[in-house]
């Protein structure tokens, strides 16, 4: 039976609310006008998704709700950059806001006019609103935090900033998309921008200032990202005790889960920045040195070889402050990694014991499990990511593959799977 909501008891959590919106005025004084914008525009957009979230994360305490932000930017701003590349729409505020809205409102009546003729309407009770306003509470006081951090040195300076902030800028200047390269080659920018774009476009749709979006998007990432991480080392850690799970478990290590995704970084510096700086020390080597972005040139490096590459970590990327394509890619990552917990684990909960469930289905009843929409968002997640970081587009359409084949392999079995398979392919050929 599910816990009856009691609005008296998330009352402390309002006030809390208040509270951290009311610090970012504090703190920001005539600027926090462009974080509210932001924080806000990001908050609507969550609560339009998460009908169509909820279903997919159906067994996540929060029902998806974090990562409801993350699928409704990503479906409304690949909505808008076809669109525009079709120069059907033109980039602007309202032409964003306009998509956006007729996205969040399309999904919610599909939702509700599915649950009534399903029957298979996804409850929220008490526990999972607690759990839901927790998370929001924490990442408005992680963006709060970092963006004050990063507000003693504000200016986007150094590295390769300047190309990212350049990227944003004109975009946000456009008509119609493709983007023109901004050094003036008279040509389309030949470079992965699919992040700069996100960026911008949320930078659109909450009627935002460049100038300030590129800040608070990099740390809205940084934010995204813990809770994220957070969501799904909870669910994990809830598997992994079941019917011994308690609340503490799941809380201390969804905050190590999103600890360790911001702010770890590698062994490097234990190794170069510790112990060899230390012994360097003993023998008298004054001229060893160390400085942390050594730690991204280390596979081929040392000691040196042909086949070199880069080993950059999240930690390493929120120090730096570029606003990349691939650091974008994270939050997105992140949700694809959710959606495979939340598809394994649902399919888990089926099966119930070892036997293994029945599976024998013809083509019309193969089409519907091809268009659930979990595999539809790793199809959806994992095209995109090819303008984002490439090697996120190779690794998670094979870690997609993968875990809907060892899924189904765990509950239905390895030789029904094949034999079904089998069996639609001469009905096809029939």
């Amino acid at each position: 039976m599910n816990k009856k909501i009691n609005y008296r008891e998330i009352l402390p959590s309002g006030l809390i609310f208040f509270i951290l919106i009311g610090l970012v005025g504090l703190l920001f004084k005539e600027e926090s006008v462009y974080i509210y914008k932001w924080y806000f525009t990001l908050l609507l957009v969550g609560i339009g998704f998460f009908s169509l979230t909820k279903k997919i994360f159906r067994n996540f305490s929060d029902r998806g709700y974090i990562f409801s932000k993350i699928i409704g930017i990503s479906i409304s701003g690949m909505a808008v950059f076809w669109l525009s590349n079709l120069k059907i729409l033109k980039f602007t505020s309202v032409g964003c806001l306009l998509v956006t809205v007729l996205l969040a409102v399309a999904t919610t009546v599909i939702s509700v006019l599915w649950d009534k003729k399903s029957k298979d309407c996804v409850s929220i009770d008490k526990d999972n609103l607690k759990f839901i306003i927790a998370e929001e509470l924490l990442f408005l006081a992680l963006l709060t935090v970092f963006l004050y951090m990063k507000s003693f040195k504000a200016d986007a300076y150094g590295t390769e900033k300047f190309m990212d902030f350049g990227f944003m800028n004109t975009m946000t200047k456009l008509t119609y998309f493709p983007v023109e390269d901004i050094w003036f080659a008279n040509k389309n920018l030949n470079y992965y921008y699919l992040g700069q774009y996100f960026a911008a476009f949320l930078n659109q749709l909450s009627f935002n200032d460049v100038r300030f979006s590129y800040n608070i998007m990099f740390y809205t990432v940084c934010a995204m990202a813990f809770i994220e991480a957070f969501s799904c080392t909870f669910k994990l850690i809830q598997v992994k005790f079941g019917t011994q799970f308690k609340m503490v478990q799941g809380i201390i290590g969804g905050i190590l889960g999103g600890a360790g995704v911001c702010f770890e970084g590698s062994a490097h510096f234990i190794v170069f920045g510790i112990v060899l700086k230390l012994y360097n020390k003993i023998i008298g080597n004054t001229e060893y040195s160390y400085w942390f972005p050594e730690s991204t040139r280390y596979v081929g490096y040392v000691p040196e070889r042909l086949d070199k590459t880069i080993t950059e970590t999240p930690s390493y990327s929120f120090v730096i402050g570029d606003l990349h394509a691939h650091v974008i890619n994270i939050m997105f990552v992140l949700t694809i990694i959710g959606i495979i917990i939340a598809f394994a684990t649902q399919l888990s909960d089926k099966k119930g014991t070892s036997q293994k469930l029945p599976l024998d289905f013809a083509p019309k009843d193969f089409i519907p499990k091809a268009l659930n929409p979990t595999v539809l968002l790793c199809g959806f997640f994992t095209g995109f990511f090819q303008g984002n970081n490439y090697w996120d587009y190779a690794i998670y359409m094979m870690i997609s593959g993968l875990t809907i084949l060892f899924v189904d392999y765990k509950v239905y079995g390895f030789t029904k799977i094949v034999r079904c398979f089998r069996q639609f392919r001469l009905s096809l050929q029939w």
